[in-house]
C-alpha cells in the first residue's frame, strides 16, 4: 500500500499554471495545436496523477513550457516590430502619448 503523500502531486502550483498559460495561446497561433496537446496531456496525468508518473509529468511540465516561453518570445518579437513600425509612421504620436514608447 502506497503512503498518501506519495499521491501529492509534486509542483501543482507550476501545473496550474502552465495549464493556464496554455489554454491563453491565441488560435491563430502557430504553437496552439501543440500546446492544445500538451495542455490535454498534462489534464490526464494530474486527473489520474500516481507517483509512479513522476517523469511523465516532468516531460510534460518541461514541453509545455518550452511551448510557452516560445510562444511569449514570439509576441514579445511581434510587438517589438510593431512598435517600431508604428513609431516610424504616422500614428507614433498616440504610441508615444499612451507610454508604450
Amino acid at each position: 500500500m502506497q503512503h498518501m503523500e506519495d499521491q501529492t502531486l509534486p509542483n501543482e502550483g507550476l501545473t496550474r499554471l502552465l495549464l493556464e498559460r496554455l489554454e491563453h495561446i491565441s488560435a491563430d497561433s502557430v504553437l496552439a495545436h501543440k500546446a492544445s496537446g500538451i495542455r490535454g496531456a498534462l489534464i490526464r496525468c494530474v486527473k489520474s496523477w500516481n507517483a509512479a508518473q513522476g517523469n511523465h509529468l516532468g516531460s510534460l511540465l518541461e514541453m509545455g513550457f518550452s511551448i510557452s516561453e516560445a510562444m511569449y518570445t514570439e509576441l514579445f518579437e511581434t510587438s517589438a516590430e510593431l512598435v517600431e513600425a508604428r513609431r516610424t509612421g504616422m500614428s507614433g504620436n498616440i504610441i508615444r502619448r499612451a507610454g508604450i514608447v
